[in-house]
Parts: C-alpha cells; sequence; structure tokens
C-alpha cells in the first residue's frame, strides 16, 4: 500500500470505528482510540520524513 495523507485517515477511520464498534471492548470510548490514534500519528510522522 502507497502511503498517503487520505490512506493514513482512512486507515485510522476503519480502525477507529473496529474498536469502537466491538461490544467486548472495556472501558471508556476514548480509550479505544488510543491504538488508531498512535498509527495515525506514526502515519503522519512518516509522511513528513
Amino acid at each position: 500500500m502507497n502511503l498517503t495523507l487520505r490512506t493514513a485517515i482512512a486507515t485510522f477511520g476503519s480502525e477507529a470505528k473496529a474498536k469502537l464498534a466491538n461490544v467486548a471492548a472495556t472501558g471508556e470510548p476514548e480509550d479505544q482510540l488510543r491504538a488508531p490514534l498512535e498509527h495515525l500519528v506514526a502515519d503522519l510522522a512518516e509522511l513528513s520524513g
């Protein structure tokens, strides 16, 4: 996959949606966004060089 801003944001959206839709997940909804957000920041860092 060619990493672009569009693919980074799309990946974040799909990961966040999957995490928030998981009924077995525990904790606050904000807690479920941690891993997808970490991946997004890493992708953005890679894109910015």
